[in-house]
């Protein structure tokens, strides 16, 4: 595996081109040498005394790809002396935005990414990002133990399989071992989940430098790239697409087609989303279920964004809330900056601003107001996120299960509706050797609409149920559910002249990878205007 993931960073890096050419500063910090210092000039706004500012607000993935690309552009249209000044905005004490971090036993040699997206091999903007910061990929497999996966619906275990997603790759046994329960409907939906993960891939994909060997073309209509990429109908929930996808176009339309799709694929899909089928729209339900490799990055997904942020060399605030966005004019946006520690507000002025985060959780005020905002909102809901520690397995008892117990527990709907999982997800993420004699602990995950109480975990455990750590991690509006009113796609991410949002993501898909493309995007369209 780590063949694969060498070749498939030399790969990436051989398309990626100037975007990953260093710098002698990035170099350095690559190296963990302090660059040399150098005096930096912004270039002049066009007004001919206003220096060249950007604002970017918001310092997770979207923020820090956004800074990434900026800085890299510049890098190569500007004169050393007249590169411009990149300031990011994060009303949180850390970077990351929804991404934190936990740490096992509290010992800081033990950090835990809460909230941090999965993403797959096939995702470019991630995978590109991860190569330019120097940081390498490791695949689930070789990250997660193999203990199997089981299908719980709150009553009794309804599957148990090693691993579900890879249906396309299943083997003749495999296939056959299934096929009562299910059919063929496994090996059938993979290659409708490939076409569709193919055509999410288009989405924004002229904004990647990646694709053209260092030049990018923003893109200023989300709704209509969405469209020229066949996914519009799905990027709405079952209950507003104007195509009737209740069935995927006869996937689901035997008893054991529709078993497979309230078992498997609903399963994959609170796993993946945080959320009901009824809550996502067509895209994240048809997604939950594909069969690529998921990755993630070695040192973590919080230190991806640290490293661009770094290598970008922008100053970055750290509990510093923007409440307000007055323009002025051209190139003179006014921004109100709060810190969250109580002090005292401060006005600063800016030549563009780059909207980093979802438009319904920034809170800020736009003078003036932002025509069709409206667009611009999504409904989320609250999650809480659990980790804990145990020399124990989990209690085959307690979920209803005689033969070998799975390790990883994925969750669907009752049949009968009797019995509501608490959760969406109970997976194993690692061990650990602790103590003298070494003495095995499992890390474990679940992921849940409200908080388990810990009495609760106990009973998950085979008895003696002794929880060595454990962190519960409240996370308010961190899961995006297309519910409510049907809303379109935003239409133009300039929002704003000057102002360019990058927070669209989650309308599509919600997914690290866009997220990431947005803010190359966001990024694109800003460098496009300065040329």
């Amino acid at each position: 595996m780590a063949t694969y993931t060498s070749l498939l960073l030399l790969l990436v890096a051989q398309q990626v081109r100037a975007f990953v050419v260093p710098s002698l500063e990035q170099l350095a910090i690559l190296a963990d040498i302090e660059p040399s210092t150098r005096e930096q000039e912004p270039i002049l706004g066009q007004t001919g005394n206003t220096p060249k500012k950007i604002a970017i607000i918001g310092s997770g993935i979207t923020g820090a790809s956004a800074a990434s690309r900026l800085y890299e552009g510049f890098r190569f249209s500007a004169p050393a002396d007249q590169q411009p000044s990149i300031t990011v905005f994060e009303r949180n004490p850390i970077i990351g935005g929804r991404i934190t971090q936990a740490y096992a036993y509290d010992s800081m040699i033990y950090p835990i990414d809460t909230c941090a997206a999965t993403f797959d091999s096939e995702d470019l903007c991630i995978v590109s990002s991860a190569v330019v910061a120097g940081l390498t990929l490791q695949a689930r497999i070789t990250t997660r133990p193999r203990t199997g996966e089981g299908i719980w619906d709150g009553d009794e275990m309804l599957a148990v399989e090693e691993e579900f997603r890879d249906a396309i790759a299943w083997s003749e046994f495999r296939q056959r071992k299934w096929s009562q329960r299910y059919d063929r409907s496994p090996t059938s939906f993979s290659p409708l989940v490939n076409t569709i993960r193919g055509s999410l891939g288009l989405v924004l994909g002229t904004a990647l430098p990646i694709l053209g060997g260092g030049a990018s073309i923003g893109v200023a209509n989300l709704s209509a790239e969405v469209e020229i990429a066949g996914l519009s109908e799905m990027a709405k929930s079952f209950q507003c697409s104007e195509t009737n996808y209740e069935d995927l176009d006869g996937m689901f339309d035997s008893p054991e087609a529709k078993r497979f799709g309230r078992e498997l694929v609903n399963a994959g899909t609170r796993e993946r989303y945080f959320a009901n089928g009824d809550e996502l729209n067509v895209l994240e339900y048809i997604l939950g279920f594909q069969d690529q490799l998921p990755s993630y990055v070695s040192e973590g997904n919080l230190r991806l964004v640290e490293r661009l942020l770094k290598l970008s060399t922008p100053d970055v605030r750290l509990g510093a809330e923007v409440q307000k966005i007055e323009t002025k004019g051209k190139n003179d946006h006014r921004l109100t900056i709060v810190p969250t520690d109580g002090g005292v507000p401060a006005t600063e002025q800016f030549d563009a601003v780059i909207l980093a985060t979802p438009y319904s959780l920034a809170n800020i005020t736009f003078d003036p107001p932002l025509q069709n905002a409206t667009d611009l909102i999504q409904h989320y809901e609250d999650s809480f996120v659990t980790h804990f520690t145990t020399p124990s397995r989990l209690n085959q008892t307690f979920f209803n299960w005689t033969d070998t117990m799975p390790q990883n527990i994925l969750t669907t709907t009752s049949s009968s509706n009797t019995t509501a999982s608490p959760f969406f997800s109970l997976t194993l993420l690692k061990q650990y050797a602790r103590g003298s004699p070494p003495t095995a602990e499992n890390l474990y995950k679940i992921v849940s609409r409200e908080e388990i109480a810990f009495t609760d975990i106990q009973q998950y455990l085979e008895a003696p149920a002794n929880i060595t750590w454990i962190d519960v991690q409240p996370l308010p509006r961190s899961v995006p559910v297309k519910t409510g009113k049907c809303r379109r796609l935003v239409e133009n991410l300039e929002v704003a002249p000057g102002v360019f949002y990058a927070g669209a993501g989650e309308q599509v898909i919600a997914s690290a990878d866009i997220g990431c493309r947005l803010g190359v995007n966001a990024a694109s369209l800003l460098l496009g205007k300065a040329r």
